[in-house]
């Protein structure tokens, strides 16, 4: 199908969007894999701070590395993520384990298979996801096995590979939400700074089936650490609110959805569990957390667009800088005592406090630092890696002084991890309003965050967006009331989920609060002070509706409940700003409101004509819901599955009672079902109501 023929009226009638007319969407093919790497041996959980080694092979729920491949026929690029704390670029001894080399080998077995278009390492963008309850494999808090570091590089290539092979012609759209709050916005935690702007941008890039509209996966960029279960004091492994979350939005687009983080520096969520003797809660913490992040991805759908232009293109450079931090430094070179013995032996010679990244040029020589940075152009967006934890000055920097894109999405922890980085004012500030966080400890150069951003306005350029200098990266912005603030009580909210139909709509609701005074979290014998009266706060929810509940206290990067935290709560149609309060008993008043949205409960409709020769031409529709429907699926009665607006089907043989059932599902996750006998030459018929989404 030639791009310049292909009309908005087709493109509604496929996808059921309401295309603007001058926007055709242009045709790519995309691909999209996951491969399951589960350790069969103990590995240890990525930590905060230095120190602590816990191997185990607790696991909960599984590990995956995913990849989404995408082409226009000339050029290929790749986004790909793995449940993973974090890889280096390349290790010391191990030369194929290292995210260059992976992706170099996958380019070259792409390349080998005739998959696509030639491809190379450029091409290719990996991160990890960060969960503190993934497997470490570089060496700080434990001693990573090599056999589980080689089974994880070969499932990365091979998720690469079966992406591109599996490619099919397909749209792309892209939408964005702000999900700041997510973030510990109005609370002294132990890395994040109170009053400091946050950096909210969670985006979903969508792949459908050009013909039929069916979801193929989709790339989700989510700007929050993954950290609601924190692995070494819980002694076990996960994914963390990727799994809960990926699971959650293929359950209602279909497809396979790769998840991985973009802004992280100095964003941590509220609802982080440490305590072992509450596993159970940490759980049910991070389903509900989880399912907020895949009600805002959805949302973001609700905006969408079409890709409009096929540019592909890529660039890349390695970043040279001198490591002015030196226990990051010596760390590095902390590993070498045994080494050639033990590898020989397949043993990793890191010790629980090492960094057992490569000691070779381009990587280091010296002091002098290297670091891969990639930029990847998708038509009109662009997506620029970070190899560790971007503060959110780094993208909010990026998007100002790049022109031309329509988006600019930035991937942390990708192609290396190297630790925290911002503007270098930054550092000294944060060490004063939280003097627990581990920012500075974690930074390779106070200049880094300049450095990288300069680097990529020239990788922008080069891929043809436009941009400026950068120079001094802006501060957006900082009231100088933040640091008057660190001494007063803060109290959160969340909503999961947050968006929804009528079904009809319930929510739960969670306050979380810190005390007057509580300027850090850390600490022996350092308790809150100023609780609010009788361990409850007040909820407003609008139109006359109060109520009261327990919250959740954060402290030592726990969050422990007081009375009855958890609150379950039915919407109206409409949207609901919902405030809680509370006056602690020092005579401070603390309050947050979040936004509930409910829509009309959604209505499948469904028409069925049959045709002289017996075949069946079935229109599936909808009416109500949030006006974005992500899936129409049809199940005949002989078996056979169909997607799609438009569907045709003939039965093979006469049966006693065809007809076909068809469920829609819009962005909120909400489906209606109808079903049809097709016993005559025609069928008509709507669903009585929706069902929301299971919770977790």
């Amino acid at each position: 199908m030639r791009r310049g023929g292909v009309s908005c009226v087709l493109v509604a009638a496929i996808l059921g969007s309401a295309a603007p007319a001058s926007a055709s969407p242009a045709p790519f093919r995309v691909g999209v894999a996951s491969v399951v790497v589960n350790p069969t041996v103990p590995v240890t959980p990525g930590g905060v701070g230095l120190g602590g080694s816990s191997p185990t092979t607790d696991r909960h729920g599984d590990f995956t590395t995913r990849a989404i491949y995408i082409s226009n026929g000339r050029r290929a690029v790749v986004l790909a993520s793995t449940d993973s704390f974090g890889q280096f670029a390349a290790y010391d001894g191990l030369p194929d384990l290292g995210l260059s080399a992976i992706r170099a080998q996958a380019a070259g077995a792409i390349d080998a298979e005739g998959f696509g278009p030639h491809i190379d390492a450029t091409d290719i963008m990996t991160q990890s996801t960060h969960a503190h309850s993934a497997a470490s494999v570089i060496g700080l808090w434990g001693t990573p096995p090599v056999s589980y570091m080689k089974e994880m590089a070969a499932a990365e290539e091979q998720a690469i590979v079966k992406a591109a092979q599996s490619a099919q012609p397909a749209y792309l759209e892209y939408g964005s939400i702000d999900a700041s709050y997510l973030n510990s916005l109005n609370l002294t935690t132990q890395d994040a700074y109170r009053g400091f702007q946050p950096d909210g941008q969670l985006s979903i890039l969508r792949a459908v089936n050009r013909s039929t509209g069916a979801t193929i996966g989709a790339y989700v960029n989510v700007p929050v650490h993954p950290i609601i279960t924190l692995g070494l004091p819980l002694k076990i492994i996960g994914p963390d609110f990727d799994g809960t979350a990926r699971k959650d939005i293929e359950d209602a687009i279909g497809g396979t959805v790769v998840m991985g983080p973009g802004t992280l520096g100095r964003q941590d969520p509220p609802w982080i569990q440490s305590d072992p003797a509450r596993l159970s809660a940490a759980f049910d913490t991070l389903n509900w957390f989880g399912g907020e992040v895949a009600s805002l991805s959805m949302q973001a759908l609700e905006n969408a667009r079409f890709v409009t232009s096929d540019r592909i293109a890529s660039a890349e450079t390695t970043m040279k800088i001198v490591l002015a931090n030196p226990l990051i430094l010596s760390l590095m070179y902390f590993h070498h005592f045994g080494e050639a013995e033990q590898l020989a032996n397949g043993v990793n010679p890191g010790f629980p406090s090492s960094l057992d990244r490569s000691e070779s040029d381009p990587w280091l020589s010296g002091n002098v630092l290297g670091t891969p940075l990639t930029a990847l152009r998708i038509g009109g967006l662009l997506y620029l890696s970070q190899p560790g934890e971007a503060f959110p000055d780094v993208r909010l920097n990026l998007a100002r002084l790049i022109s031309g894109p329509s988006a600019v999405t930035t991937l942390d922890q990708s192609q290396d991890m190297l630790g925290y980085y911002f503007p270098a004012w930054e550092g000294t500030a944060g060490n004063a309003f939280s003097p627990a966080n581990d920012h500075t400890l974690f930074n390779v150069s106070p200049n880094f965050a300049e450095k990288i951003v300069d680097t990529e306005l020239t990788l922008a350029r080069q891929v043809g967006f436009g941009s400026g200098q950068a120079g001094v990266l802006s501060t957006f912005p900082l009231p100088s009331e933040n640091f008057l603030a660190a001494g007063e009580g803060g109290i959160q909210a969340l909503a999961s989920p947050s968006n929804g139909d009528d079904c009809p709509f319930t929510t739960q609701l969670r306050a979380i609060y810190t005390a007057a005074g509580q300027t850090d979290d850390i600490g022996a014998g350092h308790d809150p002070r100023g609780d609010l009266p009788a361990g409850t706060v007040s909820w407003d929810l609008g139109g006359g509706r109060t109520v009261k509940s327990g919250y959740y206290t954060y402290h030592a990067v726990n969050a422990t409940p007081v009375g009855a935290a958890n609150l379950t709560e039915g919407f109206g149609v409409g949207a609901h700003s919902v405030t809680v309060s509370g006056v602690e008993q020092t005579g401070g008043t603390v309050s947050f409101t979040i936004p509930v949205v409910v829509h009309p409960a959604l209505v499948a409709t469904a028409s069925a004509r049959r045709s002289d020769d017996g075949t069946w031409t079935l229109t599936i529709g909808s009416t109500g819901g949030d006006g974005t429907i992500v899936k129409r699926a049809a199940a005949f009665s002989d078996g056979t599955p169909a997607e799609g607006r438009v569907v045709t089907h003939r039965f093979a043989d006469a049966t006693s009672a065809p007809g076909v059932d068809v469920t829609v599902t819009d962005a909120t996750g909400a489906t209606a079902s109808v079903h049809l006998a097709l016993d005559g030459d025609s069928a008509d018929g709507a669903s009585a109501g929706c069902a929301a989404p299971a919770a977790g």
